[in-house]
């Protein structure tokens, strides 16, 4: 650290990175391509932990068919353009309507009255959002390599079908949306219509670029037993960064050889601790690494290598908050990665592979890797939805999603409206 470079001017993208865009192929210096596939998070909370089991299984099968990838979480601000465009037209085509009807007081008029107006607040809401009030949420993305640009078609076609079988919409970004992903994920700006790579500065705990500190670290004694969507505390946090790089594990034995490495190393911090809780602590992680051997060597359980890095705006009191949530949520704690900051930010660029960093890598079986499953939103826009009122942000809900979407979580079109008196259920049902 001591004696390496540490500080990069601004540049252009393709200058910085060597990386150039051919459609929405992105081509690496060493001739390598990749392609992002963007996936629109699910919302748990409405699935029972029986149908969350069945879509984590899925989503094994998918990962145990990529040799290797990286998935990327990002905040990014909604945009309604397309949205007000097709309640723009609707609206054209019922007024119309309306204008050649000669009785006003008839029922097809009221009826035609009461969808134009509600289409009119629909509009007015677009133009809000769109021009006043960013509404920032969670982007989960995957990214898929491949020496030959037809296996990686072939790769990202099977995987978008896979993942909307699922119930996770996906599709891959096209050639405007490619470089708009750069600029959220290196929080760059467009001069002279280049997209810009920030001038970086990389210090012990973080590195500096535009006149913001960024923390990049990593997750460290991450049990191997885990409930479902173990990652989503982390991935529904805004503010954070998440980057996963994963790749197939073969060797077997040398996973087997890493697990009983640690294995040793903690029982020598065992002999040196004295408080009892500590020493439990230390107990867990052993049983748990002995389980994960078990499995190994007794099931045919896939193995993949994980490299798991947080970013996020480097602040004290963000990282404590983010400490205490991986403690109680999943028993896992941070590493600042010390004096390591720009190996581990290089390794999460999204045209890199992973360059096989000891220190960041752990071993899971592919079943606890899918049951990280980071995808979760509680965002509720279906693309052809009425705005209806507000969760996290606002509501448009369509009642016809689950036909147009069979993968999706709705079993049937049927609705059932519960509430107070004058809380507006009446008013509702007039808007569907």
């Amino acid at each position: 650290y001591l004696f390496r470079h540490k500080s990069f001017p601004e540049k252009t993208l393709n200058n910085a990175l060597g990386i150039s865009l051919d459609n929405n192929y992105i081509i690496n210096s060493n001739n390598t391509y990749s392609k992002i596939i963007r996936i629109q998070g699910i919302n748990f909370d409405l699935i029972n932990e029986d149908a969350q089991d069945v879509k984590i299984a899925q989503l094994e099968a998918i990962l145990s068919s990529i040799d290797n990838g990286k998935f990327i979480k990002l905040d990014t601000p909604i945009k309604f353009y397309s949205s007000a465009v097709e309640s723009a037209k609707r609206l054209e085509e019922l007024t119309n309507k309306y204008e050649k009807i000669k009785d006003k007081s008839s029922l097809e008029a009221t009826q035609l009255e009461s969808r134009i107006k509600a289409l009119s607040i629909d509009l007015e809401l677009f133009s809000t959002l769109e021009h006043n009030k960013t509404i920032i949420t969670q982007t989960y993305y995957l990214i898929l390599y491949n020496l030959n640009r037809s296996n990686l078609d072939s790769d990202i076609i099977r995987s978008i079908r896979l993942l909307n079988s699922i119930g996770l919409y996906s599709y891959c970004l096209n050639e405007k949306e490619v470089p708009l992903f750069y600029k959220h994920f290196f929080h760059s700006e467009v001069i002279d219509k280049h997209l810009m790579f920030n001038a970086l500065t990389e210090h012990p705990k973080y590195i500096e670029s535009n006149n913001k500190k960024y923390a990049v670290q990593t997750l460290s004694e991450l049990p191997f037993t885990i409930g479902n969507a173990w990652l989503s505390p982390l991935s529904t946090i805004p503010g954070i960064q998440l980057v996963v790089n994963f790749k197939n594990n073969p060797d077997l034995s040398r996973a087997i050889k890493r697990i009983n490495k640690r294995i040793i190393n903690l029982g020598e911090l065992l002999l040196q601790k004295n408080t009892e809780s500590e020493k439990m602590e230390l107990q867990s992680q052993v049983e748990t690494c002995q389980l994960l051997l078990e499995e190994l060597k007794f099931s045919k359980e896939q193995l993949h290598i994980l490299e798991i890095m947080v970013i996020y705006e480097y602040d004290k009191k963000k990282q404590k908050e983010i400490s205490s949530l991986l403690k109680t949520a999943i028993q896992s704690k941070l590493d600042p990665l010390s004096f390591r900051q720009m190996e581990a930010f290089t390794n999460s660029f999204p045209h890199l592979q992973s360059k096989d960093i000891k220190w960041l890598q752990r071993d899971f079986p592919t079943s606890t890797f899918a049951g990280s499953f980071p995808f979760l939103s509680d965002l509720f826009i279906d693309q052809d939805g009425d705005y209806i009122g507000d969760n996290s942000g606002p509501v448009f809900f369509d009642m016809w999603e689950n036909i147009n979407n069979p993968g999706g979580t709705r079993t049937n079109a049927n609705i059932m409206t519960i509430g107070a008196s004058g809380k507006g259920k009446s008013y509702l049902q007039k808007i569907l």
